[in-house]
C-alpha cells in the first residue's frame, strides 16, 4: 500500500494542526475520502487524544483501510460524502 503522499504531506500538515485553536478543541475527526487510510492512521497516531472516522466511497478501499488500520478510537467506512446532510 502506498503511503507516500502521507509521509510527505504529515510532517508538515501536523505542526500547523497543533498550532490551531480549532484543531486543539476538536475531538472527533472526519475524513471525507479517506481513500487507502494511510494519512489519517498517521494523524491519529500524532494527535492520539480524538476519535478518527474516515469515509471511503470506494467500499474495498473504506474496508481495507479498516482491516489495515483500523482500532478503538480510528475508523474507516464506506460513505457518499454527497449524501450528507447538515
Amino acid at each position: 500500500m502506498n503511503t507516500m503522499a502521507a509521509d510527505l504531506m504529515l510532517p508538515h500538515e501536523s505542526s500547523l494542526l497543533s498550532k490551531m485553536p480549532f484543531w486543539n478543541g476538536a475531538r472527533e475527526v472526519l475524513d471525507i475520502g479517506s481513500g487507502n487510510g494511510a494519512y489519517l492512521h498517521k494523524l491519529s497516531e500524532r494527535f492520539p487524544n480524538k476519535n478518527y472516522l474516515g469515509m471511503e466511497k470506494i467500499a474495498e478501499r473504506a474496508e481495507r483501510a479498516h482491516q489495515r488500520f483500523g482500532r478503538e478510537h480510528l475508523s474507516y467506512q464506506e460513505g457518499d460524502a454527497e449524501c450528507l446532510r447538515e
